[in-house]
């Protein structure tokens, strides 16, 4: 084996498991009592060959599917972020680099389709914070319409164009669909090659010279399969996350402008008597039973349908990296994108000699691992090549915990129902949507499926602070300096080298700040007795713990 082999095999293969085994020891040391027994490594096939096989369900229900997106780029990890993943300052929440946009082809999970029970469900937990159920709340937004699926037409690609309605039962009436200038369909090649030259120059002015420019490409109607004209606008106003909108000229006195200005006909929906007219067979319905019966339609015919908000997005779980589990599809140039056959999970990460060519998957350096065969025709294909979020994994492990050596399925139909929900989950705020939002939706989607009885995963929530650790930080740079590189000898420290003055803050515990305690060296000197009830008399739960180690030394004193 190479020396470079190795290293790589010590890393991904070795590296994990003995910072679990240092972790539990550290866990162990504070006398903590978990039942070890349960215990599930994510990492692991033996447990990533179930987030697989729930994909598969994802897949199989029309849950996932893969498209172009406008992406969140790390330009450190060179990978995918969601949106949750990028923080106020427009940052990386692992790296720290300036977030980028790029297009990419990525797979999502159809989030958007749950909002309205999501949203829903945070009435029944009563055990909640408050600032925790406002949080995912507002990250669903309002579930008042729906979207639909119109199918745009360009030369040899079949692909769907989501548009918010917020009243469906006026979908008969839309004459023409307008997309934002940011929208991901303006920088698709496909797109761009579709349109005229003068469209092409115009778009490069749409924002500086508030343009409305025909695309001069149409989106089908998913219900009445009519030709519906693409406008990227630079002078409709566009709320925060939403990109395109759907235009009802017969009814909304805006839409009626923008029709008369552009030339476009419009079809009117609604009667003197507020009753549908020229709607197919939701003619002479009211608007609330026609609001019922056309998204039921949708519903039954995959083309939409489901209430959410118009400013949800599904979840993205492609990453371009190397840890994670692979997606379990298989491209085919006949079958298209075919899920991995069941019974042929988990398909598992293969072993790599070199990580290089950062932005692209790691798996494309090893052709025998990704060339593959068709499940369903036997022809030459390839595997998938991302990588799933492991915040896929993170989604259901407490489901795992009621049944984890079980290798026949995920878990144990009725054991889950036994012990499910969680009395009680104990974690941080920043995870408000991170992760407890996307434990949320599998679980509902795992209950829609009937494969357990409660939708909610967890009745109640103890959300916890951080415990604080001091910082040292160059005004110059603004680069963290390391205990060993300051001089704590005046009054002030310095840096050694420059003699350059810190700034001292109370930050996170982060690798990257210098500033964590390995909790086995506190307790090596002080005892395990003290750490404890120094830890649980410091502040409340709740609250930020700022570990301050001269207060711990006075406070150790005074148990001696």
């Amino acid at each position: 084996m190479k020396f470079m082999d190795t290293i790589l095999y010590v890393l991904c293969f070795c590296f994990f498991p003995s910072n679990i085994d240092y972790m539990k020891n550290q866990l162990k040391s504070l006398s903590m009592c978990f039942n070890w027994e349960r215990e599930v490594t994510t990492c692991k096939p033996d447990y990533y060959r179930w987030t697989q096989s729930i994909f598969v369900r994802l897949f199989e229900a029309g849950l996932a599917y893969q498209k172009e997106g406008l992406v969140n780029w790390d330009p450190v990890d060179q990978t995918v972020l969601a949106s949750e993943q990028v923080d106020e300052d427009g940052c990386s929440w692992r790296s720290g680099a300036k977030v980028e946009q790029k297009v990419l082809r990525q797979w999502y999970l159809k989030m958007t389709q749950y909002s309205k029970s999501l949203l829903d469900g945070l009435e029944d937990l009563k055990h909640w914070p408050d600032g925790i159920k406002s949080a995912q709340a507002h990250f669903i937004g309002d579930c008042s319409g729906c979207s639909f699926s119109f199918t745009l037409q360009l030369p040899g690609i079949d692909t769907d164009l989501p548009v918010y309605v917020s009243n469906p039962e006026l979908i008969f009436g839309v004459s023409y669909i307008l997309i934002s200038p940011t929208h991901t369909l303006l920088k698709s090649e496909s797109l761009l090659h579709s349109v005229q030259p003068d469209v092409r120059n115009a778009l490069d002015e749409i924002d500086s010279k508030q343009l409305d420019i025909t695309l001069g490409v149409s989106a089908i109607h998913p219900f009445t399969k009519q030709p519906i004209p693409l406008i990227a606008s630079g002078t409709h106003s566009f709320p925060e996350y939403v990109e395109q909108y759907a235009g009802i000229p017969s009814v909304f006195e805006e839409d009626q402008v923008f029709a008369d200005q552009h030339g476009f006909n419009s079809t009117i929906v609604i009667d003197k008597d507020n009753r549908l007219i020229n709607s197919d067979e939701f003619t002479g319905m009211n608007r609330a039973e026609a609001k019922e019966a056309v998204m039921q339609k949708a519903r039954e015919q995959g083309i939409g349908g489901h209430m959410t908000s118009q400013r949800q997005c599904d979840w993205l779980i492609s990453r371009q990296r190397y840890w994670g589990a692979p997606i379990p599809i298989i491209h085919c140039k006949n079958c298209k994108a075919v899920p991995v056959p069941i019974n042929q999970l988990p398909v598992e990460l293969p072993k790599l000699a070199t990580l290089t060519d950062k932005g692209k998957s790691a798996l494309q350096q090893i052709p025998e691992w990704y060339n593959t065969t068709c499940p369903k025709c036997g022809e030459p294909s390839q595997r998938e090549m991302d990588t799933m979020d492991t915040f896929v994994d993170s989604s259901w492990y407490y489901l795992r915990f009621t049944d984890p050596h079980n290798e026949q399925e995920e878990f144990n139909r009725e054991i889950a129902n036994s012990l499910m929900p969680v009395d009680l989950y104990i974690g941080g705020k920043e995870h408000a949507i991170l992760h407890l939002l996307k434990a949320r939706f599998i679980s509902h989607f795992l209950h829609s499926q009937g494969l357990i009885e409660h939708k909610e995963p967890f009745k109640r929530l103890l959300v916890h602070s951080l415990v604080m650790g001091p910082s040292y930080m160059l005004p110059s740079t603004g680069q963290y300096v390391t205990k060993e590189e300051i001089d704590f000898s005046g009054n002030e420290p310095v840096e050694k080298v420059s003699k350059e003055k810190l700034i001292i803050k109370f930050e996170k515990m982060s690798k990257s700040k210098h500033n964590g305690v390995d909790p086995i060296d506190a307790i090596a000197e002080h005892g395990i007795d003290t750490m404890r009830l120094f830890i649980l008399s410091g502040v409340p739960p709740q609250s930020n713990m700022m570990w301050n180690v001269d207060c711990k030394f006075k406070f150790s004193f005074f148990i001696y």
